[in-house]
């Protein structure tokens, strides 16, 4: 009947208007699950706690002067011998360029000081690879040149495959294939990063290589929620 329909709608809106006071409902982990929709502990890497949104934080200054984990790897690579300042401002200011000898990067002399020859190759490569790593170049925003970055992006490479191969260092080995699969998602060569990662990381170690090449592997076709957790 026309009164039993109105009940029902009373009935609907009533419940509706009192569920907005309970908010998002009960919460097991705290108000950290209302924003990242997964379990915080999912991704337990230094230097990601900005991507972990909750009420108790209004800032991000807990990430302040907190180093990468990156930093960290190579801190612990020269057993704490370099200052940590010269490792980050090598990583956060320099290029390829600044790789020689007569570098007054503690961490470049350090490396040459113990002949550590395809750490610096590895380290040249690295930087030569940053400008690769987007779309589009900064100087071409019109994607004028796109076919032409494109052909450089891949002919880097396969300049990154060949010294991977050469590497006998399994540490090294997979920094190669993280800054390979990283050029392959913008080179959109999804196959390359599904093969990469199933060989380099698929059964490593979660740690920051992991989880950096995981992210770009979520974007293929193989990529399944048992891979990502």
């Amino acid at each position: 009947t026309e009164k039993m329909r109105n009940w029902k709608l009373f009935i609907i809106v009533f419940f509706s208007c009192v569920a907005k006071t309970w908010a998002c409902g009960f919460s097991p982990y705290g108000e950290d699950i209302r924003f990242s929709l997964f379990l915080p502990t999912y991704v337990n890497v230094q230097g990601y706690e900005s991507f972990c949104y909750h009420s108790n934080s209004i800032s991000f200054e807990d990430a302040k002067n907190v180093y990468s984990e990156n930093v960290l790897d190579w801190y612990g690579f020269t057993g704490e011998k370099v200052a940590i300042q010269h490792i980050a401002s090598f990583f956060n200011e320099s290029d390829y360029r600044d790789i020689n000898e007569k570098s007054n990067n503690q961490f470049i002399q350090f490396l040459y000081k113990n002949k550590k020859d395809n750490v610096l190759n590895y380290l040249s490569n690295a930087k030569k690879a940053e400008p690769f790593n987007s779309v589009f170049f900064e100087d071409d925003p019109w994607e004028l040149q796109h076919q032409e970055i494109k052909s450089k992006r891949s002919l880097f490479i396969k300049k990154l495959e060949a010294e991977l191969q050469k590497e006998k260092d399994a540490a090294l080995q997979k920094k190669y294939a993280f800054l390979i699969i990283r050029l392959a998602y913008y080179d959109g060569d999804l196959l390359k990063i599904e093969k990469l990662f199933d060989n380099y990381f698929k059964t490593a170690t979660k740690n920051y290589l992991y989880y950096w090449s995981l992210y770009f592997y979520c974007f293929t076709n193989k990529a399944t929620y048992i891979d990502v957790v």
